[in-house]
């Protein structure tokens, strides 16, 4: 419980003091006092309500997601962080106890605004300049529900942003706060700024795997969801800096969901409508396998950073400690799990439907699995060229070589081809899927096998 929470506590005492207490009322009652003797047409009532929610604004969404971004990174500064890492918190206690501890001053002032928007709200909503909120928020608890979705969302956004500084042992926070604050700002615009009934098929519906939703239902479902995985990639970058050990059991769940949330928007396509059974779940696994495989790219990124991990790993294979294995199974190879299936699923309905695919028209031809095929096997020649800088004997500069890699590979390399004027030469550099599957794939695999002996080179090296 956050009652019970030493981090949250810590903050608590941080944060407070009887003046603290004591300024924001005062400040906030003469204010708001002030705006309501102000000769209008309107009550009293209805002339607090925009002041509150711009004030709430600044407050929480600008002010709170600073706090909440340098949550973390702030223990870098105070050399505070080393006696956390030595400390009983575990990950849970100490992600929840930052996420609310470290914006528990800006919450108390907000709590006080809330309370004035709820009570304005009836009264704003009978002036005609506040009629078009009544359509998304009719009543004041949908509105409050809205804020506070949108000031948690952006405060957790802030504070996994901030984690990373922690990885990278930086304390800057500017892209940290930046972002949580326009998480912030989107959710609330989705929620209260905009509608999303033009997005759907049927007034107030959205359909998502073959289920009809209330849209506010939905949407609060959706937030709640990803709000829900935020916190979690939070609390493990946590446990990675408080020597735990990550197994992808936790990416996978991620990734299994995710996909599954996402592939339940093709309802609300208008040529998915027109599909047949099998092909609606092809179209939905097809969709699935893009986004883990943008997944396992990023995923394999971050894992060829960490050679430790490699070698405890086959170490656990070699003396068949499967505990420790699976413990230190990298984050890719739980992507590889769901892939494989998918991938196979996709291979056995191959040519359901051979028609060249148009935008977001949910089919799958050869020409779908040509793509997929290529794609995988170019996420592998990065990967396996991430792993050989990375995990190479190159001391500085690391990123550098990254980025000139990727810059020859994508953009130099494709430009000087293309001066021949061979339009087929495309195939080495981009996935294509208007070919055959040899045409498409043959080029990609010879990178990967060149890219896999140089490799094996880089490990053969770090042996020595």
């Amino acid at each position: 419980m956050i009652i019970v929470n030493p981090e949250f506590h810590r903050y608590l005492w941080l944060n407070f003091s009887p003046i603290r207490l004591i300024v924001p009322p005062i400040v906030l009652g003469l204010l708001f006092y002030v705006l309501a003797a102000q000769p209008d047409e309107f009550p009293w009532q209805a002339r607090l309500f925009k002041p509150a929610l711009f004030i709430y604004f600044v407050v929480m969404f600008l002010w709170g997601s600073y706090e909440a971004a340098s949550a973390a990174v702030s223990d870098l500064g105070k050399k505070t962080w080393d006696f956390l890492k030595m400390s009983s918190l575990a990950p849970w206690s100490l992600t929840i106890g930052k996420l609310f501890g470290a914006t528990s001053y800006v919450w108390y002032i907000g709590l006080i605004l809330l309370a004035v928007i709820g009570l304005s709200y009836g009264a704003a909503l009978d002036t005609v300049k506040f009629q078009y909120i009544r359509e998304v928020a009719p009543t004041p608890v949908n509105l409050l529900i809205y804020l506070l979705l949108a000031t948690i969302s952006g405060h957790t956004a802030a504070l996994f942003m901030g984690t990373h500084g922690l990885q990278l042992k930086k304390q800057g926070i500017a892209a940290s706060f930046i972002g949580g604050f326009l998480v912030s700002g989107f959710v609330f615009s989705i929620t209260v700024g905009f509608n999303l009934q033009s997005l759907v098929k049927e007034p107030s519906e959205i359909f998502w795997h073959t289920l009809s939703v209330n849209q506010d239902v939905f949407l609060i479902g959706s937030i709640l969801f990803l709000l829900f995985w935020m916190m979690v990639a939070s609390q493990r970058t946590f446990r990675e800096e408080l020597q735990y050990k990550n197994a992808p059991i936790v990416l996978v769940l991620f990734l299994a969901t995710f996909s599954f949330y996402i592939s339940g928007y093709l309802d609300n396509n208008r040529y998915y409508a027109t599909l047949d059974a099998e092909l609606k779940l092809v179209s939905k696994i097809y969709l699935s396998f893009l986004i883990i495989l943008f997944f396992t790219y990023l995923a394999t990124f971050k894992d060829a950073t960490d050679l430790a991990r490699y070698k405890r790993w086959i170490y656990a294979w070699k003396a068949r400690e499967w505990r420790h294995f699976f413990e230190n199974t990298p984050g890719w190879a739980g992507c590889v799990l769901l892939l494989v299936p998918a991938y196979i699923f996709l291979i056995l309905h191959a040519g359901v439907v051979d028609v060249p695919a148009r935008i977001w028209q949910p089919i799958f031809s050869f020409s779908n699995l040509a793509f997929i095929s290529a794609l995988s096997l170019f996420v592998l020649r990065d990967g396996l060229v991430y792993h050989a800088v990375l995990l190479g004997k190159i001391e500085r500069h690391k990123m550098f070589w990254i980025f000139l890699y990727l810059f020859s590979a994508y953009i130099l390399l494709p430009f000087l081809a293309s001066l021949g004027g061979e339009a087929h030469i495309a195939a080495f550099f981009y996935p294509i899927g208007d070919m055959s599957f040899v045409s498409a794939c043959l080029p990609v695999f010879m990178q990967c096998f060149l890219a896999a002996i140089g490799l094996g080179y880089i490990v053969k090296s770090l042996r020595a």
